[in-house]
């Protein structure tokens, strides 16, 4: 494929960086192909590795493609190699530098593209193109920081969220109904709460896009266990406590304690530092550690909450009494049954549960066989019984949707049973024809042919 046309990323070194897919949907849309021929172009390139990058990137959202993982690395290389931004460019458009320091979250990032509509008209005047923010990736910014205005992910005229894989021309207008995505409308919330705005994951965009490097794995660990000798040898160990839980302070001073991005940002604001400092760890420009900020954590980074206690007498008697119907049931059910998952019954009542899982294996062996054999004499049936029942020549398609739609037999049991039964079955219509035998007689019929 021959170089690309050559399109500048917007935003350089300041938070309002564009996002790497941002600039791919631009890219794409210079060229005026949708976004996911150009993805399957610039992967096409790599022989070696097309396959299994193209298998990371269906197995994520696209705006996945900020993600620190192995795809997005590789779409960034890929891509490099065809515009004129070379990778260190590239790369700031993502958040690709916190690996391996950081640890994967289901909640940190994004599934869909967000915007701002204040912003997007203003980007047009200041930059003569509209574009996606970094920043705007992150599920803990709620709201632009500018407008105040809660992020959009879909369109408040036809309520159809985008689809950045498809062709999107700008970014002012709706893919879907043309109506324009730069206007501030009714349905627009505007939020006051300053937390919304997430000012410290805003910095650390503004940090990130200075870096030539990715942080250093385990440094936010190293941190921790400084900031805990320290408080350990002052004595000031309680007063750490009141404001770092002790045993998250313990948990994360530990080297081999995975530490994903809330995590980290959490800490960080617990101990009054940057973020981006926390996770270089080494030389941090805060050495007071901040054990007597009385400022609580905002709703915002409170860590999740454990679930309920287990019953565990629930669990027993609902595997117990599964295990003594007549029908088994499910592991999922059982768990739906009693609000439990089965990972906890798994965990409490080994035994029990793998005996009810292999009732509930047999009984699914025996229901496929049921329908296999009821599959067989429908097959046979049906195809003993055609030309009587119906006008239309006989053939397997027909004779799939007719047995789909009579019987209820699941398709795949049906196919099968007409591919193993189809020769058989007609073998035994034209023996029957040969001897001049009628395929099928009504009572009525042969009571006739006695007479």
């Amino acid at each position: 494929m021959a170089d690309l046309l050559p399109l500048k990323m917007i935003g350089m070194g300041t938070q309002d960086i564009e996002a790497f897919p941002s600039y791919l949907i631009r890219l794409a849309s210079s060229h005026g192909i949708t976004t996911g021929h150009l993805l399957r172009l610039l992967l096409a390139e790599d022989a070696g590795t097309c396959n299994a990058l193209a298998a990371g990137v269906q197995s994520q959202p696209f705006a996945g493609l900020v993600r620190p993982n192995a795809t997005t690395l590789g779409v960034l290389k890929c891509t490099s190699t065809h515009v004129i931004e070379p990778l260190d460019t590239l790369i700031h458009g993502t958040f690709a530098h916190l690996m391996p320091a950081l640890k994967r979250s289901a909640n940190t990032y994004t599934n869909t593209v967000r915007w701002c509509p204040g912003c997007l008209g203003e980007q047009e005047v200041e930059h003569g193109a509209d574009y996606l923010k970094l920043v705007w990736f992150l599920n803990g910014v709620e709201t632009c920081a500018v407008h105040r205005i809660r992020l959009r992910d879909r369109c408040p005229i036809c309520q159809q969220m985008a689809r950045p894989m498809n062709r999107w021309g700008a970014f002012a207008a709706c893919q879907h109904c043309a109506a324009p995505l730069n206007r501030v409308s009714a349905d627009d919330v505007l939020e006051i709460d300053p937390e919304a705005t997430a000012p410290d994951l805003i910095r650390f965009v503004g940090d990130l896009v200075h870096r030539n490097a990715p942080f250093p794995d385990g440094a936010t660990n190293r941190y921790v266990d400084q900031v805990f000798n320290a408080a350990w040898a002052s004595e000031r160990e309680r007063e750490l406590w009141k404001r770092l839980p002790r045993d998250e302070c313990i948990r994360y001073a530990s080297a081999d304690e995975p530490v994903t991005l809330p995590a980290a940002r959490r800490i960080a604001y617990l101990l009054e530092m940057p973020l981006c400092e926390l996770l270089q760890g080494d030389f941090p420009s805060v050495q007071s550690f901040g054990f007597a900020t009385e400022q609580l954590l905002p709703e915002s980074m409170q860590p999740n909450k454990r679930g309920s206690k287990v019953d565990t007498k629930a669990i027993e008697e609902r595997l117990l009494a599964g295990l003594e119907a007549s029908t088994p049931i499910s592991l999922r059910q059982a768990a739906r049954d009693i609000g439990t998952t089965v990972g906890a019954m798994r965990y409490h009542f080994p035994g029990l549960v793998n005996r009810l899982s292999l009732a509930w294996a047999g009984h699914l062996t025996a229901e496929l066989n049921r329908k296999k054999i009821q599959a067989r004499e429908a097959t046979f049936n049906e195809i003993q019984t055609w030309r009587l029942r119906h006008s239309k020549p006989l053939s397997r398609k027909g004779l799939l949707a007719y047995l789909i739609r009579e019987t209820g037999i699941p398709k795949n049991v049906l196919r099968e049973a007409i591919q193993q039964w189809w020769l058989p079955a007609l073998t035994a219509v034209d023996a029957k024809s040969a001897s001049h035998l009628p395929i099928f007689a009504t009572a009525a019929d042969q009571l006739r042919q006695r007479n």
